[in-house]
């Protein structure tokens, strides 16, 4: 499999667990879930109302956690940045 057909492959996924779900709970980690996931730092996990949880990874290995910037529709603030300070 080629990096174009992965990413379709991954993007057609996204689609089908996440497209017009409703999120029903943001949070971050608990100290349980950031060692079951070998990481360092707290990460935001969001889960769905048929229980699809996810959450940003530092890479596509899941190597570390990530973080999420959210962008208003109309803002002069600029994104903001959701991670442990």
């Amino acid at each position: 499999m080629n990096r174009l057909e992965y990413e379709v492959e991954r993007l057609e996924l996204a689609n089908l667990l996440l497209k017009d779900k409703k999120i029903v709970e943001i949070r971050y980690s608990t100290e349980e879930e950031i060692k079951e996931m070998g990481w360092r730092e707290a990460f935001i996990i969001f889960r769905t109302e048929d229980d699809v949880s996810f959450y940003p990874s530092r890479d596509p290995e899941g190597n570390e956690a990530g973080v999420i910037f959210l962008q208003e529709p109309v803002s002069l603030k600029g994104p903001l940045l959701f991670h442990e300070f």
